[in-house]
């Protein structure tokens, strides 16, 4: 009898610098390694971000400098 996937919720800001990052450096290897088969991600992106002059970003918590 297999094992059931892992589930896995990721509430992220999806123009967050650092949002970006962790999926990209470690939710995407970590999904590589494991694969549908074990590990199911849900991506749940929020926030109320916005674009601004010169391409900063305003995020519910501060401002990103991009």
């Amino acid at each position: 009898m297999s094992e059931a996937p892992v589930k896995v919720s990721v509430y992220y800001e999806s123009l967050c610098p650092d949002s970006q990052l962790f999926v990209f450096n470690q939710l995407a290897p970590t999904f590589e390694i494991f694969g549908p088969e074990e590990l199911v991600v849900d991506l749940k992106p929020f926030g109320k971000a916005n674009v601004i002059i010169h391409g900063n970003i305003i995020l519910n918590l501060g401002l990103c400098i991009l």
